[in-house]
């Protein structure tokens, strides 16, 4: 026995549906503006990181040369 149902959905769930199409966009612009915000911190942390390791090699690297 085949059942065969309707392509779309029913007109009274409209609003639903576009209140849930809604609601996904705006959890993804949020989504990836928290991405952007951790991605942006942790490459300014690594930055960071990259200037305090090359200031302390500048520091040490004179006294061990021979």
């Amino acid at each position: 026995m085949t059942v065969i149902l309707p392509t779309a959905a029913p007109h009274r769930l409209a609003p639903a549906i576009r209140k849930l199409g809604v609601a996904g966009l705006v959890g993804s612009v949020l989504l990836t503006v928290l991405g952007l915000w951790i991605v942006g911190d942790l490459y300014a942390r690594l930055r960071q990181s990259r200037d305090a390791t090359a200031n302390a090699w500048r520091t040490l690297n004179p006294p061990l040369t021979w």
